[in-house]
C-alpha cells in the first residue's frame, strides 16, 4: 500500500502535521458555524499550505481559499 503522507511543506520546508481543515463562518447574528470538516496535512509553521487527505470512497472538497 502506498504511503501518501506528506512529510515536508512544499512551500516553506517545515514539517507537515495531520490535522483537520474546517471553515468557520460568522453569521449576521454573531453565531459561529463550523462547516466542511475533513482531514488534511497542514504546515506546522502555518505558512498557509494544506492538502486534503483523500479517504477511500469520499469525494474531494474544493478549497475556498
Amino acid at each position: 500500500m502506498k504511503n501518501n503522507r506528506l512529510l515536508f511543506c512544499p512551500d516553506c520546508g517545515a514539517r507537515m502535521i495531520e490535522d483537520a481543515w474546517d471553515i468557520i463562518t460568522e453569521m449576521p447574528n454573531g453565531d459561529l458555524v463550523q462547516d466542511i470538516v475533513y482531514p488534511a496535512w497542514v504546515c506546522s509553521d502555518f505558512c498557509g499550505y494544506y492538502e486534503e487527505i483523500k479517504l477511500q470512497g469520499e469525494e474531494q472538497h474544493d478549497s475556498l481559499f
